[in-house]
């Protein structure tokens, strides 16, 4: 009997009593317990991984900062080299064309004669100019354009044995078909059939407006039998004279 009594007892225990009006299980309890510990050590665990993973993203972020601040030090300073390095370039080259032109000056106060082997000829010039094809043959053919940088001379020669104008019927052609306007400065017949006029045209602007004007000089050199063009236009007084003292000046001295 005692032994029921103390069954009854332990089952009472286990599955609650009531104190005060609650009931206590110790089972309960004890799950309740172990609920606690288990959540503690889970928000512990949680807490240690936001911990590393806060810790993990600081450092990356620190290293790609120091990444990206090692790269855009070194884009600078690559930068800086290369400027550094185009200004020296540029210094060079401003150095170097300086010495150039003022190479090309100094040859441009002489005169020297200059073949123009295509034709046969030659003639005086300053001494900076090149001689090149001219794009043209609307003058005859072959045409030289002899150009000077530094002085600034200007002259084209070609082979007239084709060219069926006299004086007249040149000043009449470039006035319809080149330079409408033209005045006729000066005209003149030369030795030997030759003939040279000295013009004068108007510019104008896109819009209509005058833009002054503009001179030229063509002329008919017979040299050794052989008729040559040589021509200029939409250049300055100073620059016709040279290029008309330069056409006066030609002469058969090369060899064909």
């Amino acid at each position: 009997m005692n032994r029921i009594i103390s069954v009854v007892a332990a089952v009472s225990l286990l599955s609650g009593c009531m104190v005060n009006g609650r009931v206590f299980n110790p089972i309960a309890m004890v799950q309740e317990d172990q609920e606690k510990k288990e959540r503690a050590e889970q928000e512990k665990l949680d807490a240690q991984k936001r911990e590393e993973a806060e810790a993990k993203y600081q450092a990356e972020r620190a290293a790609n900062e120091a990444k990206a601040k090692a790269e855009n030090e070194e884009r600078q300073a690559k930068y800086k080299a290369e400027q550094e390095a185009a200004e020296k370039a540029r210094a060079l080259a401003a150095a170097a064309e300086q010495e150039r032109k003022a190479a090309l000056e100094a040859k441009a106060k002489k005169k020297t004669t200059v073949k123009l082997t295509e034709l046969g000829v030659a003639l005086l010039a300053p001494g900076d100019v090149e001689v090149k094809k001219h794009h043209s043959d609307a003058y005859g053919t072959p045409a030289l354009f002899v150009s000077g940088e530094a002085s600034g001379f200007e002259v084209i020669v070609s082979n007239a044995a084709d060219d069926r104008y006299d004086l007249e019927q040149r000043i009449r052609r470039e006035r319809a078909e080149y330079h409408w306007g033209m005045d006729v400065i000066r005209q003149q017949e030369l030795k030997g059939g030759g003939w040279e006029f000295e013009f004068s045209y108007p510019e104008y602007y896109t819009d209509g407006r005058s833009a002054g004007s503009r001179m030229g000089y063509f002329s008919r050199q017979v040299v050794g039998g052989k008729k040559y063009n040589c021509f200029i236009s939409a250049v300055n007084e100073a620059h016709l004279n040279d290029a008309a003292k330069a056409c006066s000046s030609i002469t058969a001295s090369v060899a064909k």
